[in-house]
Protein backbone atom coordinates (compact mmCIF):
# COMPACT_ATOMS: atom_id res chain seq x y z
CA UNK A 1 0.00 0.00 0.00
CA UNK A 2 1.35 3.08 -1.02
CA UNK A 3 1.83 5.72 1.63
CA UNK A 4 0.72 9.55 1.02
CA UNK A 5 3.37 12.08 -0.32
CA UNK A 6 4.27 13.71 3.24
CA UNK A 7 4.49 9.58 4.83
CA UNK A 8 7.12 9.01 1.76
CA UNK A 9 9.48 12.45 2.11
CA UNK A 10 9.67 10.63 6.07
CA UNK A 11 10.86 7.67 5.21
CA UNK A 12 12.88 8.71 2.02
CA UNK A 13 14.84 11.06 5.41
CA UNK A 14 14.73 7.87 7.42
CA UNK A 15 16.64 5.74 4.88
CA UNK A 16 19.58 8.66 4.47
CA UNK A 17 19.46 8.37 8.02
CA UNK A 18 19.85 4.30 8.24
CA UNK A 19 22.43 4.54 5.93
CA UNK A 20 24.28 7.30 7.53
CA UNK A 21 23.69 6.09 11.07
CA UNK A 22 22.78 2.47 10.68
CA UNK A 23 23.96 -0.99 11.60
CA UNK A 24 23.50 -3.96 10.12
CA UNK A 25 21.64 -6.77 12.76
CA UNK A 26 21.24 -10.02 12.78
CA UNK A 27 18.73 -12.78 14.30
CA UNK A 28 19.82 -14.96 15.86
CA UNK A 29 16.86 -17.21 16.01
CA UNK A 30 16.73 -17.14 12.18
CA UNK A 31 19.86 -15.69 10.49
CA UNK A 32 18.07 -12.83 9.10
CA UNK A 33 20.21 -9.45 8.51
CA UNK A 34 18.41 -5.86 8.46
CA UNK A 35 19.54 -2.73 8.72
CA UNK A 36 18.63 -0.87 11.87
CA UNK A 37 19.19 2.25 13.82
CA UNK A 38 19.70 1.85 17.58
CA UNK A 39 19.60 4.72 19.95
CA UNK A 40 19.97 4.67 23.70
CA UNK A 41 17.83 5.56 26.56
CA UNK A 42 18.48 5.84 30.08
CA UNK A 43 19.59 2.68 32.07
CA UNK A 44 16.66 0.64 34.23
CA UNK A 45 17.93 -0.74 37.39
CA UNK A 46 14.65 -3.15 38.64
CA UNK A 47 15.10 -3.08 42.45
CA UNK A 48 15.87 -7.03 43.31
CA UNK A 49 15.93 -8.53 46.81
CA UNK A 50 19.42 -9.95 45.78
CA UNK A 51 20.61 -6.27 45.17
CA UNK A 52 20.83 -4.09 41.53
CA UNK A 53 20.76 -5.31 38.34
CA UNK A 54 21.34 -2.37 35.72
CA UNK A 55 20.51 -3.23 32.40
CA UNK A 56 21.45 -0.99 29.43
CA UNK A 57 18.41 -0.34 26.76
CA UNK A 58 17.89 0.63 23.48
CA UNK A 59 15.01 1.53 21.13
CA UNK A 60 15.95 -0.08 17.32
CA UNK A 61 14.39 1.39 14.24
CA UNK A 62 13.86 -0.50 11.69
CA UNK A 63 11.86 -0.72 7.93
CA UNK A 64 8.92 -2.41 8.71
CA UNK A 65 8.92 -4.76 5.14
CA UNK A 66 12.74 -5.90 6.55
CA UNK A 67 12.05 -7.15 9.89
CA UNK A 68 8.47 -8.86 9.55
CA UNK A 69 10.60 -12.05 11.34
CA UNK A 70 11.15 -10.60 14.55
CA UNK A 71 9.47 -11.19 17.79
CA UNK A 72 9.31 -10.89 21.12
CA UNK A 73 12.15 -11.89 23.32
CA UNK A 74 14.14 -12.66 20.11
CA UNK A 75 17.98 -11.67 20.62
CA UNK A 76 19.91 -9.98 17.68
CA UNK A 77 23.56 -9.36 17.06
CA UNK A 78 25.37 -5.90 15.75
CA UNK A 79 26.51 -7.72 12.94
CA UNK A 80 29.02 -4.24 11.76
CA UNK A 81 27.88 -0.79 9.90
CA UNK A 82 24.96 -0.69 8.07
CA UNK A 83 25.51 -2.34 4.79
CA UNK A 84 23.12 -4.12 2.48
CA UNK A 85 22.10 -6.76 4.85
CA UNK A 86 21.41 -9.25 1.68
CA UNK A 87 25.67 -9.08 0.86
CA UNK A 88 27.62 -12.44 1.46
CA UNK A 89 30.07 -10.11 2.45
CA UNK A 90 30.56 -10.01 6.54
CA UNK A 91 30.79 -6.47 7.68
CA UNK A 92 33.67 -5.59 10.35
CA UNK A 93 34.35 -3.53 13.05
CA UNK A 94 37.72 -4.59 13.17
CA UNK A 95 37.32 -6.40 16.37
CA UNK A 96 40.89 -7.15 18.54
CA UNK A 97 40.06 -10.47 18.59
CA UNK A 98 38.99 -11.00 22.16
CA UNK A 99 35.42 -9.03 22.32
CA UNK A 100 32.21 -10.87 22.18
CA UNK A 101 29.35 -9.76 20.26
CA UNK A 102 26.67 -7.09 21.76
CA UNK A 103 23.42 -9.47 22.48
CA UNK A 104 20.18 -7.56 22.57
CA UNK A 105 17.16 -9.33 23.39
CA UNK A 106 13.67 -7.47 22.18
CA UNK A 107 11.41 -6.30 25.16
CA UNK A 108 8.91 -4.64 23.56
CA UNK A 109 7.40 -4.48 19.69
CA UNK A 110 5.68 -1.83 18.10
CA UNK A 111 4.36 -2.55 14.46
CA UNK A 112 1.87 0.12 13.30
CA UNK A 113 0.43 -0.66 9.58
CA UNK A 114 0.01 2.85 8.93
CA UNK A 115 3.76 3.55 9.71
CA UNK A 116 6.88 2.68 7.01
CA UNK A 117 8.99 1.63 10.62
CA UNK A 118 8.75 -0.32 13.22
CA UNK A 119 10.19 0.26 16.93
CA UNK A 120 12.01 -2.28 19.19
CA UNK A 121 12.39 -1.56 22.40
CA UNK A 122 15.44 -3.53 23.22
CA UNK A 123 17.76 -4.77 26.38
CA UNK A 124 21.24 -5.82 26.50
CA UNK A 125 21.92 -9.50 27.38
CA UNK A 126 24.59 -9.76 30.00
CA UNK A 127 27.32 -12.75 29.00
CA UNK A 128 27.00 -15.38 31.55
CA UNK A 129 24.54 -13.95 33.80
CA UNK A 130 21.28 -14.23 31.01
CA UNK A 131 20.66 -16.93 29.36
Amino acid sequence: MPFPRGLEDLQEGFLARLDRFGWCLQIVRTGQKFKGIIQPVPAFDPTFELGSDIREKGILYALSEDVSDVVQFDRLTVVGPAEDPSSEEPATLEPDGDEEPIIWKVTRIENNPGDYKSTFWLENVVPGKDT
